[in-house]
């Protein structure tokens, strides 16, 4: 009979335990979706940057969600992402240099502070306000 106490005992420090660790990548359902919005002036390296933080491995998708006024086809916008790093960021990571409104990032992430940014690259001709749309775990 002790043994079998001793056993259910272990089995339920084992469920306890378990329901505690990371049981790996977030399902990209499950993530958090943060929207960020700002303007950028015209001008080659003028951009807006908006820190986040990851809390967990998963997918990650970022979407241009709007750029007013529409930019005249055949000019693009620059979405990066990055590492935020000590309030920082660090664009070390994916960046598409032909966004467009509606235009996607999709990639993995690790647990951590991240940034995205737009950018202008020099075909902005006004003041362009946008929305992002950032997927996160």
């Amino acid at each position: 009979m002790p043994s079998r106490v001793a056993a259910a005992i272990a089995l339920i420090l084992a469920g306890v335990l378990s329901s505690t660790c990371n049981k790996g990548p977030t399902d990209p359902s499950d993530n958090v979706v943060e929207t960020f919005t700002g303007t950028v002036t015209p001008g080659v390296g003028n951009f807006g940057q908006h820190p986040f933080d990851s809390s967990n491995n998963g997918e990650l998708f970022v979407t241009l969600v709007s750029l007013t006024p529409p930019l005249p086809q055949s000019k693009f916008a620059s979405l990066w992402l990055g590492e935020n790093s000590g309030g920082t960021c660090v664009w070390n990571g994916i960046r598409n240099d032909r966004a467009v409104t509606g235009s996607v990032i999709s990639t993995s992430i690790g647990k951590g502070a991240a940034c995205v940014g737009l950018f202008d690259h020099g075909d902005f001709t006004v003041d362009e306000a946008y929305e992002i749309r950032v997927s996160h775990p």
